[in-house]
């Protein structure tokens, strides 16, 4: 998930025609699955754990003693082991697409173990549920004896200025993601956008008149899968004769919207096809 998830915007429930529009431009609140979330500071990913349970696990501080009954963590989250059954699983999981699960898992060659962590966060996000960490016992745990995992620093940190409020003073609930232990994030998760953007196409000027080059993200460098999403060659003047045409037929603003607004620019003779300037 990423944060823009966890937001809750303001909706119009009693709409006659169209209900539950959310105004982006007015937050009401924060989702409560944020304290359940497992974020770094440099990160716009969060893994949400849908396990049985594991939403109960509390903060318990960095682990004390390995003696049994220790005070702190006894329990400390980790990516599947390489050659562990669970890593074999999830694997085979993650390289599923769409909603229908194939049976080759016999027939699949096992060598990435984890592999969302080669994966930039949008193609992690993109296959939510497909991936997984593992709860592991730092301590001998006895019966009877609460589950606990260290939440981290600016956890902690968060949580004593809160509480140290007077309730009357506090504008809303907590809400604070548990910090993810250290080296657990891959250095290109970290420090990056989830935002799509669009790769950055070089020598425009150069494309020959009729070519096509698909345009492709900027996190994955994948075509963007658009039938209309292409870079085309187009003849010396192109512009001005389409803004002449443009001129003639009463939609020259229109014209000049797509041409100043749009993210993606127009250099050279070279001109970026996109689904709105079909209309």
């Amino acid at each position: 998930m990423k944060e823009d998830d966890f937001v809750i915007y303001k909706s119009n429930s009693t709409e006659e025609f169209v209900r539950n529009i959310i105004d982006k431009n007015k937050v009401v609140g924060t989702e409560l699955l944020l304290n359940h979330a497992y974020s770094h500071p440099d990160s716009p990913l969060y893994l949400v754990p849908s396990a049985p349970l594991a939403s109960y696990i509390n903060h318990g501080g960095p682990m004390m003693s390995i003696k049994p009954k220790s005070k702190g963590a006894n329990v400390k989250v980790q990516w599947p082991k390489d050659g562990s059954n669970s890593a074999k699983l999830f694997e085979w999981t993650y390289s599923q697409t769409g909603n229908h699960f194939s049976t080759n898992f016999d027939k699949m060659n096992f060598k990435s173990p984890n592999p969302w962590l080669n994966d930039h966060p949008i193609d992690v996000i993109e296959r939510s549920g497909k991936l997984a960490f593992e709860y592991v016992a730092l301590r001998d745990i006895h019966n009877g004896e609460e589950i606990l995992i260290d939440y981290g620093d600016l956890w902690e940190e968060a949580w004593k200025e809160y509480s140290g409020r007077h309730p009357y003073a506090r504008d809303s609930l907590f809400r604070h993601a548990i910090n993810v232990p250290e080296s657990l994030f891959p250095d290109n998760w970290l420090n990056t956008t989830d935002k799509y953007e669009i790769a950055e196409l070089q020598d425009l000027d150069a494309l020959p008149r009729g070519v096509a080059l698909p345009m492709t993200w900027k996190h994955n460098g994948k075509p963007v899968g658009s039938k209309y999403a292409y870079v085309v060659g187009l003849e010396k003047g192109f512009s001005d004769k389409f803004l002449e045409y443009s001129e003639q037929k009463g939609v020259v603003e229109l014209y000049r919207k797509l041409l100043t607004e749009q993210e993606v620019s127009f250099r050279g003779d070279a001109h970026i096809i996109c689904d709105m300037l079909l209309y």
